[in-house]
């Protein structure tokens, strides 16, 4: 993204505080929360251009994915349920 002048560890640092504050948040996934601390962390190395841009992708990465790649796992059990129950073979 062209960002050049945030350390490594800032940006972790940032994430854990973001992951933290998310968690305690008691909606599912933490929406809301996760976004705006997100924008509040990050909004102060970020230009706001840049920050749309990573919030979309970080949201992808920490939130969609898992959801994504989980249901995909989830296909064999789905289908050996199936068999067991007496479904198409």
């Amino acid at each position: 993204m062209g960002v050049t002048d945030v350390g490594l560890m800032t940006v972790m640092t940032y994430h854990a505080f973001v992951m933290k504050l998310s968690s305690s948040i008691p909606t599912p996934g933490g929406s809301g929360g996760a976004e705006y601390s997100f924008t509040s962390f990050f909004g102060m190395v970020l230009s706001p251009d840049k920050l749309v841009i990573g919030l979309i992708l970080w949201r992808l990465i920490t939130y969609y994915s898992c959801t994504i790649f989980g249901a995909i796992a989830m296909i064999p059990f789905g289908r050996r349920k199936n068999r067991q129950l007496g479904g198409n073979k």
